[in-house]
């Protein structure tokens, strides 16, 4: 939804193959997802937008700048009463920017019905989570991690990285270690041995 400047979008450009074989030349309008630079736009167009709100929305543009990674938010809240504000406050200031906050997901802790310790959602269909759900609902993965919505924890299951026939070589160190996708460091204390064995090697 970023509009890029018409003198800029010359380095936006791809080919297209007709079926009649004739080659055509077109140029993005939009911010390309997947372009080097993608995240950094957005991150700074998010800034400049949640910067300026007006001031009855200052609090919950800081809450929301502050729990941002790239076009995630993951915050945790006191009351599902708060969690409803906050949905709702931060809907209506990035709707202004043309952007849909969208994928809510929360924790259920303190009623069977309703509840929230803690929240993601996305720039991106609603979905509620309650303790009745069936359980393989109730994990979902925030960067990186597994989060148990009904417990509200988070984990990382590294069971899936070592196949069977697991042949410990430099280079299959190397790809166990860049498959574990982490940006929060939670795993940092586990990591860091192999990453020492792989630079002894």
């Amino acid at each position: 939804m970023i509009e890029v400047r018409e003198e800029d979008r010359k380095f936006l450009r791809f080919l297209w193959w007709k079926s009649d074989g004739q080659l055509l030349t077109y140029q993005h309008c939009r911010v390309v997802v997947g372009v080097n630079c993608s995240a950094f736009i957005l991150g700074a167009v998010l800034n400049h937008h949640l910067d300026t709100v007006e001031p009855e929305d200052k609090s919950t543009a800081d809450k929301l700048m502050n729990s941002m990674y790239v076009d995630n938010a993951v915050l945790s809240l006191d009351s599902f009463d708060k969690y409803e504000e906050f949905r709702r406050k931060s809907v209506t200031i990035l709707a202004r920017a043309g952007m849909e906050l969208r994928q809510w997901e929360h924790s259920s802790v303190e009623e069977p019905r309703i509840g929230l310790l803690s929240s993601r959602c996305g720039l991106g269909t609603d979905r509620r989570i309650c303790k009745e759900e069936p359980s393989p609902s109730r994990i979902t993965f925030v960067l990186g991690l597994k989060w148990d919505k009904n417990l509200d924890t988070l984990s990382c299951d590294l069971s899936t990285l070592l196949p069977e026939d697991f042949k410990i070589t430099k280079r299959g160190i190397l790809a166990t270690i860049a498959r574990i996708f982490d940006p929060i460091g939670f795993t940092s204390p586990a990591v860091i041995i192999p990453k020492l064995i792989l630079r002894e090697t």
